[in-house]
Parts: C-alpha cells; structure tokens; sequence
C-alpha cells in the first residue's frame, strides 16, 4: 500500500517517467485486488486517458495558451473584418480545447485535493461511521479512493466504480499532504 501510494504521489509530478510507471505497475501487480473499474462518462474518462501523461500545471498551461490564442484571435475578428473568416476556424478549434480541457484539469485537481490510498491490508467500508455498522464492501492495500469527507475518526470514501462507504482514518493516507477538509 504505502509502495502504491508513494508511486502514485511521483506519478503527480512525473506522469511520463517509464521506471516510475513500470514498479507502479509491479507494485499494483502485488495487490491483493484491483481497483474496480472507473464508473463514469465515456468523455471524462477518455479526456482522462488522454491527458494522463501531463502534470496538473502542464494542462493548465494548455489551457491557459489555447484562452490567449482565443482571446487575440477574438481581437482580431473584431478589428480586422477581411480576415473574420479565415479565422473563424481557429476561433473554434481554440474554443473546443479549451472547452476540452476543463474535464481533465477538474479530474487531476479533484485527485490532488481528495485522492487517497488504503494502506490497512484490510479494511471495511460501513454503512455509517459506527463501528458497530455493517460492512458494505472491503477495501484491500493499494486500493485508490477518494476522500469526500473526514472527521471524528472516520472518512466517508468512494470507489472508482462509484460505491461509498464510511473507513477509520488510519485505513487511508491521502495522495497530497495538507490540510483536511472538514
């Protein structure tokens, strides 16, 4: 788990270092389940497996170039009438990537902010935040999930396929260090 964890943590600022995506692979080979499959729609998560291999600041920087680009050419259709349509497809295309763009900045920010890792071997997700709740689905070492609330020794989490569930704060260590949300 903690192997996981701090692999996923270099991911954030290395997504195209081949060793380091290589023993992420062998450490999440070593897991004793996968994480279930991403729930969610199909343009999200293909906008993810696009932008997977940029930091959070290089696709902000992206986004930031194609708003400059849209903003000059802007300027230009407006001041410059006899070019209006040449550039109407550039105005567009800068307008879709930046459109685009939104889904993978919102994914990797949201992953930086409640992104977690189990590093118990085992825990349960209950129903409620009770010890003396039912359990609803284990969690296993490595497991990726997201933190949506914490506070007075549990953490409400969801899986990547969508399910939620209540764990001990000691189950999970968060991908980025700093402070909790209430």
């Amino acid at each position: 788990g903690r192997a996981v964890l701090n692999y996923e943590r270099a991911r954030l600022f290395a997504p195209r270092d081949a060793d380091l995506r290589a023993n992420l692979r062998a450490a999440r080979s070593l897991m004793k389940q996968k994480d279930p499959p991403q729930r969610g729609n199909w343009l999200g998560i293909g906008l993810d497996s696009l932008f997977k291999y940029f930091t959070l600041k290089e696709t902000l920087f992206l986004a930031g170039t194609a708003y400059y680009i849209l903003a000059v050419i802007s300027l230009a259709c407006i001041f410059f009438k006899k070019y209006r349509r040449s550039l109407k497809p550039v105005l567009i295309t800068c307008a879709l990537a930046l459109v685009v763009m939104i889904f993978p900045i919102k994914n990797k920010a949201s992953e930086l902010e409640s992104g977690a890792i189990i590093t118990a071997a085992v825990t349960d997700a209950k129903y409620e935040p009770r010890e003396a709740s039912g359990t609803h689905f284990p969690l296993y070492e490595g497991m990726k999930v997201t933190v949506l609330k914490s506070g007075e020794g549990w953490k409400k989490i969801r899986r990547s396929d969508g399910r939620i569930g209540w764990i001990s704060v000691g189950s999970a260590e968060p991908l980025c260090a700093g402070p909790t949300r209430p």
